[in-house]
């Protein structure tokens, strides 16, 4: 009776072992990551080349999807204010998961074509590693439509720009295509400005330059630039 038992016992032990096997043989079944959180804010811009800043608060892996209706052509122009550096944003359309713009890519400034009439997407988000560690950014973003005539007329330029002020001698030269920006550094009267590219932020025009005496880089505002001559290359020495 006693050699029974044992054989039945053994035989549940060995039931087990094989169970165990085969459990621990079996491809683990992938975790379903959650859903990030989508805010779906409209933005309504009305009147044509009008200057439309708005703030928010992401946290972690937050995203804000601003919705804004265009016309075919139409410049969208969008540029982001941020207290992480890893806070960013995409243009979209609203019907398809293709980015005409991508903002870790591209920086925090974009003027964007429409390709055709309807709803677009700017969605701004933050970086993986910044989402995993739950950190959270203060937005600041500033949103316009501009015509096409109006952008088409900013293409080209000169390739250097001098300062064109009345009564100072110097000008600010910002982080951002805005005043909200902070400053990087001061432009002075007589040094020639490498043309990088202009936009217009609302009704503004505002330049990327490059300042030929300190190589500091950066956006000024265009109302006070003009053409300009190329900055004198120093003569090699002789001997």
């Amino acid at each position: 009776m006693r050699e029974a038992w044992c054989s039945v016992k053994a035989l549940q032990l060995i039931c087990v072992m094989v169970c165990l096997v085969v459990i621990g043989s079996l491809p683990a079944v992938p975790s379903v990551a959650a859903e990030p959180e989508i805010a779906i804010r409209p933005l309504p811009l009305t009147e044509p080349r009008r200057y439309q800043v708005v703030d928010a608060i992401i946290s972690g892996s937050q995203i804000i999807d601003y919705t804004v209706s265009g016309e075919q052509s139409q410049i969208l122009s969008v540029d982001l204010k941020s207290t992480s550096p890893s806070a960013y944003f995409n243009v979209l359309p609203e019907a398809s998961p293709t980015a005409l713009f991508i903002g870790s890519i591209r920086g925090n400034v974009a003027d964007v074509r429409l390709p055709e009439s309807g709803v677009y997407r700017i969605r701004v988000y933050q970086m993986r590693s910044a989402a995993r560690r739950k950190e959270s950014a203060a937005i600041s973003l500033g949103v316009s439509l501009g015509d096409p005539e109006y952008a088409d007329g900013l293409a080209g330029g000169p390739d250097y720009w001098e300062l064109a002020l009345d009564g100072q001698q110097t000008l600010n030269l910002r982080s951002g295509p805005s005043t909200r920006y902070g400053v990087r550094g001061v432009l002075r009267q007589g040094v020639p400005l490498q043309n990088l590219g202009c936009r217009l932020t609302g009704p503004e025009r505002w330049c990327l330059v490059r300042s030929s005496g300190s190589d500091a880089m950066g956006w000024a505002a265009g109302r006070y630039l003009r053409e300009g001559p190329a900055p004198i290359q120093a003569m090699p020495a002789s001997g």
